[in-house]
C-alpha cells in the first residue's frame, strides 16, 4: 500500500505509482483526495472499497484509459470533475442498491459528455442513465449532451444552475407546466437563439416571466415581449442620455447598460478611477436629481471611496449588481494611474482589470474566488463597507499587495484568500496575520508574505496546517516552538518545482523526544534540502 498510495489516516492523498493499471483502494479509505490519480495515464480499473464516502473534485480526472470502475455502497458525494476526461469508462459497478445508488450526490460528473458508461450494475439490479438526472427533487442535469431538442416531464418542478450545462446543440426546449425554481444559469453554453417551450399562463410560464433573461427566449412569450422590448429601448436610450449630460467634458467618463426593461434600466457609470452600478427606474424625473450628486461626488478627486459611498448612501440611488453572465465579458476599467473604485452589490468576479495596482470596494457585494488572483501589481485591497464576504483565493499570490483594510462588515473570509501576498501584520475578527503568518484557532494556515525567507513560529501555535507553506521556495530557515503538536500533509511541499526548496534550517523549540511525538503528514518534508531538525538537546532526523 505504501508502494502505490500516499494515504494519511482515512485520507489517500495522491496514488504515487504513476504506472498503476489496476488500483484496488484500501479498506479505511473515507476520503479519495482532489487529483488523487493525476498523471495515472496506465489505469484500467478502479476499486472503491465500502469506507469511501467521499470522491473529490478531479480525483480520477483525464484517466483516459480507465475502463471500469467498481464503487463501494458507502459513497455518499462524488465531487465536480471527479471522472471528467474518463473517455474510457463504459463498466460502471456499485456495491450497494439502486436504491443507495439513487441517493448520491453528484451522479451527474460521472456520467459526463466524454464518459461513454450508458448504465451502473447495482447488487440488485441495473440503473439505466435518464435523460433527466433529478437528486432530492432537483433536475440536476440533462444528459443528453448532443439533443438539439428536449422535452422535461411535468412532474420536475426545480432545476440547479448546471442542468444543460455542456448542451451545446439545444435549441428547443420544452418544459412542463409546474417548474417553479429555472435559474437562468441553467442554460450557460447553449446556443444564444435557443427557444423555450411552454404553456401560456402556467406555472412555468410564470416563473420564466419573472426573468428578463430566460423570457427573451420563451416562443409564447414573443408578442407581449416585442412591445415590452421597444419600451425598454426607449428607457435605455432616455437613460443612457440623461447619465452622460451629467458628465463633465471628460474622456475617461462613460456609461455602459447592463440590462434595461420597460421598468427599469441598469447601467454602469464610469469616471476616472470609480465604477458604479445604479439601478434607474422608468421615471427619470425619480433619479435624475441623485444621480448628478452621485456622479459629482464620483468626479471630485478630492473626495476618498469612503465619503464618494456615504453620497451614494444618502441619496437611496440603488446600486445594482453585474450578471455572472456578463461578468466573463466585460472588464472595468482602472484610471491612468491604474487605481481602481467599485461601488454596486452582489457577486463580482473576474471583472477587474490586471493592471490594477490599488482597489476600493464598497457596497453589498461579495469578493468571488478569482477575482484578483494572481494580479502581479495590486498593491493595495481596501475592503469596504457593506462588503460581506471574501471568497477562498480571491486575492491568492498577488506579491505586491501590503496594504489591506478590511470593514467590519466582513462576516467570511475565505481559506486562503491572502495567501502568498506581501502583507506582514493584519487584524481583524475573521483573518489574523502575525510575522506574515496567517493564523486562525492556534493553526498556521498559510503563508500570506510571500517574500520571507525567514520565519519564526509565534508561541502557542499547537498546529501547521495542511499545506501551509507550500511552494515557498524562498523560505529559507523557519522556528517551530515546542507547542506545535501537528504538522499537516505536506506542510512544505514545494509540488511542480522539485529540488528547488530553500529550506535548509529547521528549529524546534522542544526536546528531540518531544519532536519524536510531533504527528507529522506524511512527506511533509518532501523537496526540502534540510535532513535534521536542531532541537533544544540535539539533533532529530527528519
Amino acid at each position: 500500500m505504501a508502494e502505490i498510495f500516499d494515504t494519511e489516516k482515512t485520507t489517500l492523498w495522491e496514488c504515487i505509482d504513476k504506472s498503476v493499471t489496476n488500483a484496488v483502494i484500501p479498506a479505511g479509505i473515507e476520503i479519495i483526495w482532489d487529483e488523487a490519480f493525476r498523471l495515472c495515464d496506465s489505469l484500467k480499473s478502479a476499486v472503491i472499497p465500502d469506507s469511501v464516502t467521499e470522491i473529490r473534485r478531479k480525483a480520477f480526472m483525464n484517466c483516459k484509459n480507465l475502463s471500469s470502475v467498481t464503487i463501494g455502497a458507502g459513497v455518499q458525494i462524488i465531487y465536480p470533475w471527479a471522472f471528467k476526461g474518463c473517455d474510457s469508462l463504459k463498466s460502471v459497478e456499485f456495491a450497494g442498491t439502486m436504491e443507495q445508488w439513487d441517493a448520491i450526490q453528484g451522479k451527474d460528473d460521472l456520467f459526463c459528455e466524454v464518459v461513454p458508461a450508458t448504465s451502473v450494475k447495482c447488487a440488485d439490479g441495473v440503473w439505466q442513465k435518464p435523460l433527466v438526472l433529478v437528486e432530492h427533487g432537483i433536475a440536476v442535469r440533462y444528459l443528453d449532451y448532443a439533443a438539439e431538442s428536449a422535452e422535461i416531464p411535468d412532474d420536475i418542478t426545480k432545476f440547479s444552475k448546471k442542468a444543460f450545462r455542456s448542451c451545446k446543440d439545444l435549441r428547443t426546449i420544452k418544459l412542463g407546466d409546474n417548474i417553479k425554481e429555472l435559474p437562468s444559469e441553467a442554460f450557460t453554453g447553449l446556443p444564444e437563439n435557443f427557444e423555450i417551450i411552454c404553456s401560456e399562463n402556467s406555472t412555468t410560464y410564470k416563473t420564466l416571466k419573472k426573468s428578463p433573461r430566460l423570457r427573451e427566449h420563451v416562443k409564447s412569450l414573443a408578442k407581449e415581449d416585442a412591445k415590452d422590448k421597444k419600451i425598454a429601448q426607449l428607457q435605455q436610450a432616455t437613460a443612457d442620455g440623461l447619465i452622460t449630460s451629467l458628465f463633465e467634458k471628460k474622456s475617461d467618463c462613460n456609461v455602459f447598460t447592463i440590462n434595461a426593461t420597460k421598468n427599469a434600466t441598469t447601467v454602469l457609470v464610469r469616471t476616472g478611477a470609480n465604477s458604479a452600478v445604479f439601478k434607474l427606474g422608468a421615471d427619470c424625473s425619480k433619479w435624475l436629481g441623485k444621480a448628478k450628486t452621485c456622479i459629482d461626488a464620483m468626479q471630485d478627486s478630492s473626495k476618498s471611496g469612503a465619503e464618494i459611498y456615504e453620497v451614494i448612501k444618502s441619496t437611496n440611488l440603488p446600486l445594482s449588481s453585474i450578471p455572472k453572465k456578463m461578468q466573463k465579458d466585460l472588464k472595468l476599467k482602472t484610471d491612468a494611474d491604474d487605481n481602481l473604485r467599485l461601488f454596486c452589490k452582489g457577486e463580482v468576479n473576474e471583472i477587474f482589470p490586471e493592471n490594477t495596482k490599488t482597489v476600493e470596494l464598497f457596497g453589498s457585494m461579495q469578493i468571488g474566488c478569482f477575482a484578483f488572483n494572481y494580479f502581479k501589481d495590486l498593491s493595495s485591497a481596501v475592503i469596504g463597507e457593506d462588503v460581506t464576504k471574501i471568497e477562498w483565493n480571491a486575492f491568492n499570490r498577488c506579491k505586491q499587495l501590503s496594504k489591506l483594510e478590511i470593514s467590519s462588515s466582513v462576516e467570511e473570509i475565505g481559506r486562503i484568500a491572502f495567501e502568498k501576498c506581501s502583507i506582514e501584520e493584519f487584524s481583524h475578527p475573521c483573518l489574523y496575520i502575525k510575522n506574515g503568518l496567517a493564523i486562525k484557532d492556534d493553526k498556521v494556515l498559510y503563508l500570506a508574505a510571500n517574500n520571507k525567507t525567514e520565519i519564526v513560529i509565534p508561541d502557542g501555535i499547537t498546529e501547521i496546517e495542511s499545506e501551509a507553506f507550500r511552494e515557498c521556495l524562498k523560505l529559507s530557515s523557519i522556528a517551530i516552538p515546542k507547542s506545535v503538536t501537528k504538522i499537516g500533509y505536506k506542510a512544505f511541499d514545494v509540488g511542480w518545482f522539485k529540488d528547488r526548496s530553500s529550506l535548509n534550517s529547521i528549529v524546534f523549540g522542544g526536546t528531540v523526544a518531544e519532536w519524536l511525538l510531533v504527528e507529522k503528514g506524511d512527506s511533509w518534508n518532501e523537496g526540502v534540502p534540510a535532513k535534521f531538525v536542531k532541537c533544544s538537546d540535539g539533533k532529530a532526523s527528519l
